[in-house]
């Protein structure tokens, strides 16, 4: 949040709830978020003299979003009355100036919703048109993550992937979603379908690009390119420009011990420590969204 960063934690012994924001120089102060309860925490947007923490809970048998009003000076928290029904199911959220952007799908109604809250309200609402039922995947299978972020590998693995990069929100489904679908016959077409939001024309552009070979592979987006990792007597890498569809370029990376075999480094203050594990094919599962 800003230059500060926002910590929540379980205390031991049944004491409840810790919240936190550290400043750049170590300090930190306290905050009462009693009120949000167990509620999760979608996002908290600095704005002014005041921060906006905005949690997700159930109202009448519907999903809300709720915001709780903290002034910086004492940290004294009010909860704002006027809630925003949420539309379908959240597929991911991000902060953007002073504002909240959350994805949304309707089941049936073959869009994305884009809600844009600024200060507790819901100040506008813009709808893409899609080509398939978003609304129907089930959330699990769906990820999001904002190229402008880390992005963690948990984030870039699911059927249908979105993605934020700058003024655009990239839609990926890699087809088929499931190597043991019982409806994969020999005509069965490998596709990857690319969808553009662009967030400035309110506008949607659909491209294909089919895969000749019947083998795994994952798709993301780099640098406004198509980039395509396929298993196929190793590690294929393709480039394809989105508006044209032509290749740009292509290399092959053949299975070897040392291709096979990957290390995943973490550093811990001046200590680090080093995982080595041998995946196979799940190496396409632990591609990071940024490449």
């Amino acid at each position: 949040m800003g230059d500060d960063i926002f910590l929540s934690m379980q205390l031991e012994g049944g004491q409840g709830l810790l919240s936190v924001l550290v400043q750049p120089d170590g300090e930190y102060r306290k905050l009462d978020l009693s009120s949000v309860g167990k509620n999760p925490i979608v996002a908290g947007v600095t704005r002014n003299d005041s921060t906006c923490f905005y949690y997700l809970k159930y109202l009448n048998k519907r999903v809300v979003l709720s915001t709780l009003l903290m002034n910086q000076e004492n940290d004294q928290g009010q909860q704002l009355s006027e809630t925003i029904d949420i539309p379908g199911v959240i597929y991911g959220s991000y902060v953007e100036g002073s504002d909240l952007f959350m994805l949304c799908g309707v089941k049936d109604e073959f869009k994305l919703k884009l809600l844009q809250i600024r200060n507790g309200q819901l100040h506008s609402t813009s709808e893409f048109g899609l080509t398939f039922n978003l609304g129907k995947k089930k959330g699990q299978r769906v990820t999001f993550y904002d190229m402008s972020n880390p992005v963690a590998p948990q984030q870039v693995i699911g059927d249908v992937k979105i993605c934020k990069d700058g003024r655009a929100i990239w839609i990926l489904v890699d087809e088929p979603m499931d190597d043991n679908d019982v409806t994969m016959t020999n005509m069965t077409m490998f596709r990857t379908t690319a969808i553009k939001l662009d967030l400035d024309t309110k506008t949607t552009i659909v491209k294909s690009f089919y895969e000749l070979t019947k083998a795994r592979f994952t798709s993301t987006v780099f640098d406004g390119d198509i980039i395509r990792m396929v298993l196929d007597n190793g590690l294929r890498v393709e480039q394809f420009d989105f508006y044209t569809g032509k290749k740009k370029g292509s290399v092959l990376l053949p299975w070897s011990k040392e291709i096979r075999r990957d290390s995943t480094y973490a550093r811990i203050g001046s200590s680090f420590k080093t995982l080595k594990d041998v995946r196979g094919a799940a190496i396409l599962n632990r591609v990071f969204g940024s490449l």
